[in-house]
């Protein structure tokens, strides 16, 4: 099973997931929304429009970070947003392969 879990609080947002889907299927649509949302932050941190951090460490690992600011808060929380809401109709879709869960963190989300 994937366990993703998205964090946000009023100066970050998150995004970690960790482990294998047992459907192939299922592995390779999480594998694919999810490097997306990576190679997003990375190209915005690179062209110095966000403070972001991300890593994955070894297979099935991935954690992405960025910084928020009252100017780039929403183009942020899109990009997160977006890739939660296809992981989510993913877990609808296949149940039992991929866990969400949100964290609310200093009253936000």
């Amino acid at each position: 099973m994937t366990q993703v879990t998205y964090r946000e609080t009023k100066d970050w947002i998150e995004m970690q997931l960790s482990g294998h889907a047992e459907n192939n299927i299922v592995c390779a649509g999480i594998s694919a929304i999810t490097q997306t949302l990576y190679a997003n932050i990375q190209r915005e941190e690179a062209a110095g429009q966000i403070q972001a951090e991300g890593e994955m460490p070894e297979p099935g690992e991935m954690r992405m970070r960025a910084w928020t600011s009252s100017e780039n808060r929403d183009a942020i929380r899109n990009m997160f947003r977006f890739t939660l809401t296809g992981l989510e109709e993913i877990q609808q879709a296949y149940p039992g392969n991929i866990k969400i869960e949100e964290e609310k963190m200093n009253g936000t989300v």
